[in-house]
């Protein structure tokens, strides 16, 4: 399983490349530039938790991206924008570990809950729906 450290500034080359590669892989249009141009945002805003996942050689193999936000009908609650791993590093138990530090991070801050999308393409590819499921997220039909 891959070690997690919070994102930094110095961070944002090889965070971008995931990026690119994770957005490349479920077929995304987003240009990478425009992916390493708001990573820089991000990694800078205090709202969001940027993570990376690290193997034991010191190469950042994933990362997640958590919001914080505020919303009528929830209250405070954290949406997991982004997640991925690259191939080697699926079923490592890295993938729980990232969404845990989202939970967590999340409850540090007062939320209440959390939410998440799945595309088509992670539940076709990835079978995504059972791997949250798993980790206790139920389908809120929306």
């Amino acid at each position: 399983m891959a070690t997690l450290r919070e994102a930094l500034p110095t961070d944002i080359t090889v965070l971008s490349e995931l990026a690119a590669r994770f957005y490349a892989e479920e077929g995304f249009g987003t240009p990478p530039e425009q992916l390493r141009r708001n990573a820089e945002v991000l990694v800078s805003d205090p709202s969001v938790r940027v993570v990376l996942a690290v193997d034991d050689t010191g190469r950042p193999v994933g990362f997640a991206m958590t919001w914080l936000l505020f919303g009528l009908e929830q209250g405070r609650y954290v949406e997991i924008g982004d997640l991925y791993l690259s191939p080697d590093a699926r079923g490592t138990g890295s993938g729980r570990a990232l969404v845990e530090d989202a939970l967590a991070w999340g409850a540090d801050n007062g939320a209440g809950s959390a939410y998440l999308h799945v595309d088509d393409e992670g539940a076709r590819r990835h079978g995504l729906p059972a791997f949250y499921s798993h980790l206790g997220f139920t389908d809120a039909g929306r």
